[in-house]
C-alpha cells in the first residue's frame, strides 16, 4: 500500500511538471510581438529559457529546479557600459524576470540605453603634449644673448684700445649691451701669446660680463718668406703636435680660467687657408694642420670643458692676381673644407669679412652677390661658409666684419654694407652664433711699441668717423 501511494505521488509530481512546462511555452508564444521590440524580446526570451523553473506548490512543498545556473545571453543583448551605474546589469535583468508580472514590469520600465557624450568631469582628458621651443644655435652654444638680439653681438678691440669703459660706452651708444668682445693678439713671438691672453682676459676685460673671443693663431706674426712657407709651416705644425709648445697652450687655458674666462671662444688657427706673409697659417698638406689643431684643442679641454672652438677663414668676392704672391697655396672653399679638423673639435664654422674696395667689400648689389657666392675660384663667399656650417651641423659666425676707411683701401662710410650684413644675419639667425664688428682706421700701436697703419677701435663710429654707417648700425642694432 505504501509503495502504491509513493508511485501515485511521483506520477502526480511528474504531471504537474509537464503542465508547468506547457504553460510556460504557451505564455511565451501568446506574448504580442512588434518589429521594433523583437531584438530585446529575443534577448529576454533567451534569459528566460535559462532561468530556474518552478512548479506549483504541493502539499509537501516544491523545490525550484536549479540544475542550470542562470546566465545572461550575450548573443544579441544590447551593449551597456559596465562603469555606468544607471545601466542595468545582466544579473539584475535576469532576476527581474522571475514571474510574468515582474517580467512585464521590467520590460516596460527599463530605459533604452543610448550613447551620450562623456562630460569632462567624469573622464579626465589627457593634456596635449607641449612643444618645446626650438633653440637657435646661439642659444644652444652660448645661452640667451644679453643684447636681446637673436644672436650674440659684439665688437673687436685691439689690446691698446680695449677696456670695460669703452665696451660699456659702445653698448650704451647702440642701446644694446654687448654679448661678446673679440681680441686679436698683437705679438711678434709665439711665446708671447700666453702673456697676452693673461693680460687681456684679466686686467683689460675685468668686469665685462659678456664672453671673450680669443682669436688665437697657431703662429706668431713672424714674417716667413714665401719661398719658405711650405717648409716652415709644416715644420711648426709638426712641432705643435709633438708637444713643443704644450706648456704655453696650457698656460693660456689656465690664465683664462683664473680670470673667469673658462667659457671663452677660441678661434684657433685664425683665417685658415689665407697663408698671408705675416701669419703663415697654411702648410702644403692639411694633415699636419689638422693634427696640430686637434692637439691644441685637447689641451684646452683638459683644463675646461666649457670652451668653444671656432674654425674660420677669410671671406671675399675676389682675390687680385697680384695678391697671389702672398698665397702660394690659394685659399678656396675646397681648401677650407680639406683643412676641416673634425666635428668633435669644432663648435662653430665662420669667416671674417673686410670692406676692402678691391676684393672683399661691397657697395652695389652686384658686388654683394659676389661676396655671397664669388665666381673667383680663389675666393670664399659668406653663403658658402653658411652652407658648410649647415652641412656639418655646426653654428656659424662672422668672426669679424670690418668697416674700413679709404686710408686703408676700404670703402669708407658704407651704410650699404651695414644693411646687407644685418639682412644676412637676420636671414640666418637660426644658425648664427655671433658676429663681431671691427672698425679700422688711424694708426695702431703694437704691444712692443711698433706703429702700423690701422687700428681696431669701434668707438670711432661714436666719434663720427663714418656718420652714415654709424647711424644705420645704431638704428638696426639698437632697441
Amino acid at each position: 500500500m505504501g509503495r502504491a501511494n509513493a508511485t501515485r505521488l511521483a506520477a502526480v509530481v511528474a504531471l504537474l511538471a509537464v503542465l508547468a512546462t506547457i504553460a510556460t511555452v504557451w505564455w511565451i508564444s501568446a506574448r504580442p510581438h512588434t518589429p521594433a521590440s523583437r531584438p530585446a524580446q529575443n534577448a529576454a526570451t533567451n534569459q528566460e529559457m535559462l532561468l530556474p523553473m518552478q512548479v506549483p506548490a504541493s502539499p509537501e512543498g516544491v523545490t525550484p529546479v536549479t540544475s542550470w545556473p542562470p546566465q545572461a545571453s550575450t548573443a544579441s543583448a544590447p551593449h551597456t557600459d559596465p562603469s555606468d551605474p544607471s545601466a542595468p546589469s545582466s544579473r539584475s535583468q535576469a532576476t527581474s524576470t522571475g514571474s510574468p508580472s515582474l517580467r512585464a514590469n521590467a520590460q516596460s520600465t527599463t530605459p533604452r540605453i543610448t550613447p551620450t557624450a562623456t562630460s569632462s568631469s567624469s573622464a579626465p582628458r589627457t593634456p596635449a603634449p607641449t612643444r618645446k621651443p626650438v633653440l637657435t644655435q646661439a642659444q644652444q652654444l652660448l645661452g640667451k644673448p644679453r643684447s636681446g638680439l637673436p644672436w650674440h653681438s659684439g665688437v673687436l678691440f685691439d689690446t691698446n684700445k680695449a677696456n670695460v669703459l669703452a665696451l660699456n660706452e659702445f653698448g650704451q651708444w647702440r642701446t644694446r649691451k654687448l654679448d661678446i668682445v673679440t681680441s686679436n693678439p698683437q705679438v711678434v713671438k709665439l711665446e708671447e701669446m700666453g702673456d697676452f691672453a693673461s693680460r687681456y682676459s684679466g686686467p683689460i676685460l675685468q668686469g665685462f660680463p659678456g664672453r671673450m673671443v680669443l682669436q688665437l693663431p697657431m703662429f706668431s706674426n713672424e714674417v716667413i718668406p714665401p719661398e719658405k712657407q711650405d717648409v716652415e709651416t709644416n715644420l711648426k705644425y709638426k712641432e705643435i703636435s709633438a708637444g713643443k709648445y704644450d706648456s704655453m697652450w696650457k698656460s693660456i687655458a689656465k690664465n683664462l680660467i683664473a680670470n673667469g674666462r673658462g667659457d671663452a671662444l677660441i678661434n684657433m688657427g685664425t683665417n685658415v687657408g689665407t697663408q698671408g706673409k705675416s701669419m703663415g697659417e697654411e702648410p702644403s698638406e692639411a694633415t699636419d694642420f689638422i693634427a696640430a689643431y686637434r692637439h691644441i684643442v685637447s689641451i684646452f679641454r683638459k683644463q675646461s670643458s666649457d670652451m668653444k672652438f671656432v674654425f674660420s677663414t677669410n671671406c671675399s668676392r675676389a682675390n687680385r692676381s697680384e695678391m697671389l704672391q702672398y698665397f702660394p697655396a690659394p685659399y678656396t672653399l675646397h681648401k677650407f673644407e680639406e683643412f676641416y679638423p673634425g666635428d668633435d673639435v669644432v663648435d662653430i664654422v665662420g669667416c671674417s669679412l673686410m670692406d676692402l674696395s678691391f676684393e672683399s667689400g661691397a657697395t652695389t648689389n652686384d658686388e654683394w652677390k659676389q661676396v655671397m657666392n664669388p665666381s673667383d675660384p680663389y675666393a670664399v663667399g659668406l653663403q658658402q661658409v653658411v652652407d658648410l656650417a649647415r652641412k656639418k651641423g655646426k653654428g656659424f659666425a662672422v668672426t669679424t666684419w670690418y668697416l674700413m676707411p679709404p686710408t686703408v683701401m676700404g670703402n669708407g662710410d658704407n651704410p650699404f654694407l651695414v644693411q646687407k650684413m644685418y639682412d644676412f644675419f637676420k636671414a640666418n639667425q637660426d644658425i648664427l652664433v655671433y658676429e663681431s664688428l671691427g672698425q679700422t682706421g688711424g694708426e695702431q700701436v703694437l704691444d712692443d711699441g711698433q706703429t702700423v697703419e690701422g687700428t681696431n677701435d669701434p668707438t670711432m663710429l661714436i666719434k663720427g668717423q663714418m656718420p652714415k654707417a654709424a647711424e644705420l648700425y645704431r638704428k638696426l642694432w639698437g632697441k
